[in-house]
């Protein structure tokens, strides 16, 4: 006799379209949007206190698990594709930074920080 693994209760089989296309434009917009607006594109909907609460319960483990692990999985895809990822961008950036600011070079440098600045979510560029 086959014993076929149960599912857990309460988890769904897989990710719903939804899910997965906030998952999606979460990592290929990291930077440029933030997670609510990733979560009113992909459809959620709500005012900005709503969507907010639902893209933090979308990236947490505890609430949508297979969705934590998605957005996982496309962040390391994207690392091998580009062989970058997000603690060393902004490693890179400093250290430009930081030998900008040595050169004297104050242009480079603040451009530099406001990559770093955009890299986080600190700064974004609306074109």
């Amino acid at each position: 006799m086959k014993i076929i693994p149960q599912k857990k209760p309460g988890l769904p089989a897989r990710l719903t379209p939804m899910q997965r296309q906030f998952a999606e434009l979460l990592v290929f917009n990291e930077g440029h949007k933030f997670a609510y607006e990733c979560a009113k594109e992909a459809g959620y909907e709500g005012d900005n206190a709503t969507l907010r609460m639902t893209a933090s319960r979308l990236q947490n483990a505890k609430y949508y698990p297979l969705v934590f692990k998605h957005i996982g999985e496309l962040r390391e895809e994207t690392y091998k594709k580009y062989n970058i990822s997000f603690g060393g961008h902004l490693t890179e950036l400093a250290k430009i930074r930081d030998d900008a600011k040595k050169a004297r070079s104050f242009s480079a440098a603040t451009n530099a920080e406001k990559a770093r600045g955009a890299v986080v979510g600190y700064i974004l560029n609306k074109k």
